[in-house]
């Protein structure tokens, strides 16, 4: 990419999150946005097509990053697959998940902060959710667990998925929101934990 066309993207960003920090994602306009960044409507219209768009970019350039810091895709599955867990992983991908976030802690706070973009947030809970269900239907994994999935008192896999990438959305939303003031390597226990027994097993003898 052209430098100067990296550089202008980047104060574009820039502004658009120090806007989200000040007055909220909705009530920033494209002006406000070009002012913040110091160049002019037309230029910002070259790039984005209006300030969603330019947030549809900046969700897909932050996982377009992510999966290449992981390493090489495995069979059907990307990088990006290996780096969100299911119940059971072990917690290194969590470990990496919540330092990729931590890296990024500012765009991410913004972004999916009650002031952000719902779209952004939305979108990241889609896609974690898809690379879940990818996962599962993986090879070496679907048979066993479609067998237990036809048992009548198992929760269907699809609900599992659900509510899994709900928590642990819930949890970098929270961990964002509370300064990052716990280790990845914390958080990445205590989610597994979570979803591997639950609240009563995560608390035990704590329950009144």
């Amino acid at each position: 990419m052209d430098p100067r066309v990296q550089r202008t993207r980047e104060l574009i960003r820039e502004a658009l999150i120090e806007l989200i920090e000040e007055k909220g994602f909705s009530r920033i306009t494209v002006g406000d946005i070009a002012d913040r960044a110091t160049v002019n409507r037309v230029t910002f219209y070259k790039h984005y097509k209006n300030k969603y768009d330019l947030v549809e970019r900046i969700f897909e350039g932050a996982f377009e990053k992510l999966a290449r810091g992981m390493s090489a895709s495995d069979g059907e599955f990307s990088s990006l697959a290996k780096l969100i867990p299911l119940p059971g992983d072990t917690p290194q991908s969590m470990v990496d998940l919540f330092n990729y976030f931590a890296a990024n802690a500012r765009l991410f706070r913004a972004m999916l902060s009650s002031d952000g973009s719902t779209w952004f947030e939305s979108k990241l809970r889609d896609t974690i959710q898809e690379v879940m269900r990818k996962r599962w239907r993986g090879p070496g994994r679907s048979s066993k667990r479609e067998n237990a999935a036809s048992r009548k008192d198992c929760m269907p896999p699809a609900i599992i998925i659900g509510l899994s990438a709900n928590f642990l959305m819930g949890s970098i939303i929270w961990w964002l929101e509370n300064d990052i003031e716990r280790s990845a390597e914390d958080m990445a226990i205590w989610v597994r934990r979570y979803m591997l027994v639950g609240l009563v097993g995560t608390i035990g003898s704590a329950i009144p």
